[in-house]
């Protein structure tokens, strides 16, 4: 599909509809580039998606995912989101996180 095609505007319908189906989800949005990741942790918010942008340094992220990856796993979240560049989400710290 061409860039402004609705591409996102479509992801974020599927993830709505897959969410009010099994009211359980945790979201990984990985993109190739920083730029797209920023772009979408910008749309998920318009979606009132507080996404975890996991990318730049480590610990920009890291305890947060791990904080966030705990309380779904406790059942205390219903919903979590982040958006991962490939490069992140190759790493051991991601995996293991997700694991």
């Amino acid at each position: 599909m061409a860039t402004g095609s609705g591409k996102t505007i479509t992801a974020l319908a599927g993830i709505t509809a897959i969410f009010e189906q099994t009211q359980r989800m945790f979201l990984v949005v990985a993109v190739p580039y920083q730029s797209l990741a920023d772009q979408w942790v910008e749309e998920l918010a318009k979606f009132g998606v507080a996404a975890i942008p996991c990318y730049e340094s480590r610990a920009r992220w890291l305890d947060e995912l791990s904080r966030t990856v705990t309380l779904y796993n406790a059942g205390a979240l219903a919903f979590a989101a982040c958006v991962v560049v490939n490069r992140t989400l190759a790493s051991g710290d991601f995996q293991r996180l997700l694991n």
